[in-house]
């Protein structure tokens, strides 16, 4: 298999560590010798270029979407302040590196005498953990996190190391000199190895149980130098390559980024953690930024919330289903009023299986979550006599099942990771209100709510905090509402709620100020619950 096309700059004099960048679906590479980081939209190809003030070998991000890089005398920030300096003895520059599973970033060195290190980024020191190298090359770390792969290019071996000790070291394969020497490499979601084959031409698959090379696909260029999984579904492989001196002829394919699709999609690469990295007295430790998820964002109340949310700081994933136009005039705005990160996740919430996309989409861009709002629900009207089964399913489904689903994902992120964070249901006035024609609306609003009550009980041991937003009329402009003056005589403060005071709510209730909350309802509808409706809706009228 050899089927490739081409992306990005083309001709790199040394291309280098491509990284799909989850935060802005685009893929970063360097071109260490031109001193350049290179950014491309991998669906169009198109490419712009940064100049840096020293050789960029290798780049990882935080948690929030920063980015750190490996330079020539040290370890920088996005923003090219220095983190700490390299060892002068231990080589002339760093080379290939990746963000761990413990948030830690591992970076080694180059010495053909024998002298170059893998180093262990923790605290704003670098730590040894491999020494005796000459070309520390490529790194990743299995899914489960107890094993490293590793490559010391001169000694044409890929390693295997308990992690995070580095111990108990033994090969995976050797690479036969005659097909080259092994550069770069990542790992697929099945646990095998992809390497570029520096002078093969070729990036190669390794089966990691049975220790041996299973697969070789062939592109343009001699000097292969490192693969990464990129797209948004990480299912391309994105091989970088060097010009290593040689002459650019017409046609030539040398130095240029090859896009393959080898049948298999990667793994999201492990998150650099800010209060890992970065030392303990450095205020970069502190600047992570809050990450949320909000269901049903492309259009009405989750609208709103989505922009109130960005616009306090938050980096927003905006879900929707079916059409993602609304979705995307959300993000549009979210990037340029605010320069928040965000993205667009389409699943329907009716049944587990989009659930679980849900959440597996999240996590291709964001390694935290901090606060999930469920507002994404079908709201239909039926009388009780009428209501078909395949109305009432819908609503059971979406409303109840997917909204239940949907916070025990959330939460168990959250428990993963460590996170104090909150959870808000956007529920109805329906679930404690008695209106005419809403009976499956209003019963599957108050078992949600009535849920939430009992998640808000098991999750305060981790510190989460569960509540519920119960709006009344809102003014959203959807179809099936009510002219505003007719429904004024059951409203007492005379006026609908908007999308941005929910939005607001929302952010109150995610705060510290509401740090005692929680397992508790918050009725935002004008005083409409004081109010009976009028007696004819229920029948009770007669001529």
């Amino acid at each position: 298999m050899s089927d490739y096309r081409i992306i990005g700059k083309p001709h790199c004099q040394l291309g280098e560590g491509p990284y799909w960048d989850a935060f802005a679906g685009k893929m970063r590479q360097v071109d260490i010798d031109s001193a350049q980081i290179i950014t491309v939209d991998v669906d169009s190809g198109d490419y712009s270029v940064n100049s840096c003030p020293q050789r960029p070998t290798c780049m990882a991000q935080t948690e929030d979407g920063g980015y750190i890089y490996a330079m020539g005398d040290g370890i920088y920030d996005e923003s090219m302040c220095l983190i700490c300096k390299k060892d002068e003895n231990t080589g002339a520059r760093f080379n290939d590196g990746k963000a761990g599973p413990d948030g830690c970033f591992y970076v080694g060195t180059i010495d053909m005498g024998g002298n170059g290190v893998l180093y262990r980024l923790k605290e704003g020191r670098l730590c040894r953990v491999v020494e005796g190298v000459k070309i520390s090359n490529g790194i990743d770390f299995s899914s489960d996190g107890k094993t490293v792969y590793y490559c010391d290019t001169a000694t044409g071996f890929i390693d295997a190391f308990d992690f995070p000790s580095f111990e108990n070291r033994r090969h995976v394969v050797r690479i036969p000199a005659e097909l080259g020497r092994p550069d770069g490499l990542c790992l697929d979601e099945c646990g095998r190895l992809w390497v570029a084959i520096w002078g093969g031409a070729c990036v190669v698959c390794i089966d990691c149980e049975r220790c041996e090379i299973i697969e070789k696909v062939s592109v343009g260029a001699k000097y292969s130098s490192c693969p990464a999984f990129v797209g948004r579904e990480l299912d391309q492989l994105a091989v970088t390559s060097a010009l290593n001196g040689m002459n650019i002829e017409n046609g030539s394919e040398e130095g240029c980024t090859f896009l393959l699709d080898v049948g298999v999609k990667g793994r999201r690469p492990y998150l650099c953690r800010r209060d890992v990295i970065f030392a303990e007295n450095d205020e970069r430790r502190k600047s992570v930024r809050p990450v949320a998820i909000v269901t049903g964002a492309g259009t009405g109340i989750g609208k709103g919330i989505a922009y109130v949310l960005a616009g306090a700081g938050y980096d927003v994933a905006v879900h929707c289903n079916g059409s993602t136009e609304g979705a995307e005039s959300v993000c549009s705005a979210i990037e340029r009023d605010f320069g928040r990160k965000t993205q667009i996740i389409r699943a329907d919430l009716s049944c587990f299986d989009g659930v679980q996309s849900l959440f597996d989409q999240f996590l291709t861009r964001f390694d935290r979550l901090d606060l999930f709002v469920n507002n994404a629900g079908v709201t239909k009207k039926s009388p009780f006599l009428e209501t078909p089964e395949e109305m009432f399913d819908l609503m059971v489904n979406v409303d109840y099942k997917g909204a239940y689903f949907c916070m025990q994902r959330a939460a168990s992120i959250m428990v993963e990771r460590g996170i104090r964070g909150s959870m808000v249901l956007i529920s109805s006035n329906n679930a404690r209100a008695h209106f005419a024609d809403v009976s499956v609306y209003g019963s599957v609003k108050a078992a949600i709510q009535k849920a939430a009550e009992h998640m808000a009980i098991e999750l305060a041991k981790y510190g989460i905090r569960v509540n519920t937003i119960a709006p009344g009329w809102t003014d959203t402009g959807a179809s099936r509402l009510d002219a505003k003056e007719s429904t004024f005589y059951k409203v007492p403060l005379q006026r609908w709620t908007t999308p941005e005071e929910i939005g607001r709510a929302v952010l109150y209730l995610a705060s510290e100020d509401a740090a005692s909350i929680t397992g508790d309802t918050l009725v935002i509808d004008g005083g409409a619950l004081l109010v009976s409706d009028k007696c004819e809706r229920y029948g009770f009228y007669y001529e």
